[in-house]
């Protein structure tokens, strides 16, 4: 299956009423894996996550708003893992966004079908983490990782048989027909956009 047809399921279940983003996820982890894989010329979990942090300006921008270039959490996402599936977290015991978006969603959806309980989606559009543990990510995060897997330069003349368009902010939609492999265009959009501001 091609990657424009992986990132038109996941537009078509982030777009269901209720929204299903655990199925739009899933959608995206084979996108983005074979985008990392083309982009890096290596594949696993090394390439995957190396693409998740360094589109990180795209995913938290696109899906919040904010520019983050650098999420960790302080939870312990090893206490329902066995020593051989342990997560290495940094010096600080704290675990990165691309971490978590790997180990966590991609490996919890690829072999148990759902995501584990320590992620889950929530309403609203911040990340936060609950008093339990449990890490809480806005389903508009889910465009932020289509926009970063299409505009990725690997991915430059794919096409999505049926339009969809992403707000960049309030009122401002662009087509993301016209967005595969415009990482650089995008980034500098959203620079311009900063300076008006």
């Amino acid at each position: 299956m091609s990657i424009a047809k992986r990132i038109a399921e996941a537009i078509e279940k982030i777009g269901k009423d209720p929204p299903d983003p655990e199925g739009a996820v899933y959608q995206l982890c084979s996108a983005l894996e074979d985008t990392a894989t083309r982009l890096y010329e290596k594949k696993g979990r090394e390439s995957y996550k190396k693409f998740v942090h360094e589109n990180m300006d795209l995913i938290t921008r696109c899906g919040g708003r904010v520019r983050i270039l650098n999420l960790r959490f302080g939870v312990d996402l090893n206490k329902n893992r066995d020593a051989d599936e342990q997560i290495i977290p940094d010096s600080n015991g704290t675990f990165s966004f691309e971490q978590v978006l790997y180990h966590v969603v991609r490996c919890g959806l690829y072999h148990t079908a759902t995501l584990p309980p320590e992620v889950r989606f929530g309403a609203d559009h911040s990340i936060s983490v609950t008093e339990d543990g449990v890490i809480v990510l806005p389903p508009k995060i889910i465009i932020g990782l289509i926009v970063s897997i299409v505009a990725s330069p690997v991915n430059v003349g794919q096409h999505l048989e049926v339009e969809s368009a992403i707000n960049l902010v309030e009122g401002f939609q662009i087509p993301l027909n016209k967005c595969w492999g415009k990482r650089a265009e995008l980034l500098a959009l959203f620079a311009a956009l900063d300076a008006l501001q």
